[in-house]
């Protein structure tokens, strides 16, 4: 999608547009709480991550500070690790990577663990990859998600419950986009 600079960016440089794109992808602690519309819910919103936080090192439990910029480089790469509780996986750590190339930002994240649904593996560690690309341009920012799982069986069945594993995947990309989109306006 294409979003246009806030009215409030009018003044800004363009190293000062891209330091703020750059904070807000690293500002983890503002996915809690992001939302979704579920399917088995009638068509509501739900709550996809109750709780999120970057992490010291690549253990659960030592929670640590949404790491901050204090200038926009021109390439960098940065990897952090974060702790996402999803309301249908569970908490797991994820590995984030963020790749800046001139004045595009690209960001994945990859999860460390096994994603369980229940007590059935949805998806096993590194098999799952979010990926946000945001492009700066004159007029705005062009903003692109994609999801990528690397199994063969697209749904879980229970006795219980099916889940479509493209389709739960295709809410947490989009989620996430809407949330960077909605955290820089």
């Amino acid at each position: 999608s294409f979003i246009e600079y806030p009215e409030g960016w009018s003044n800004m440089t363009h190293d000062e547009k891209k330091l703020e794109i750059i904070n807000t992808l690293l500002s983890i602690s503002t996915i809690k709480g992001i939302t979704y519309i579920s399917h088995q819910a009638g068509e509501k919103p739900k709550v996809l991550f109750s709780d999120s936080y970057t992490l010291t090192a690549l253990e659960k439990g030592k929670k640590a500070y949404d790491v901050k910029f204090e200038y926009a480089p021109e390439e960098y790469e940065y990897e952090i690790a974060a702790y996402l509780k999803d309301n249908i996986f569970g908490g797991n750590v994820y590995i984030i990577d963020y790749t800046i190339d001139g004045d595009e930002i690209f960001v994945s994240f990859t999860n460390k663990e096994k994603l369980k649904f229940m007590f059935y593996t949805a998806v096993e560690a590194k098999e799952l990859n979010m990926c946000v690309d945001v492009l700066m341009t004159k007029e705005g920012l062009a903003v692109f998600a994609l999801a990528t799982v690397f199994r063969e069986e697209i749904s879980i069945e229970t006795p219980f419950v099916s889940v479509h594993l493209p389709s739960a995947f295709m809410k947490r990309i989009v989620s996430l986009k809407d949330w960077f989109v909605k955290e820089i306006n």
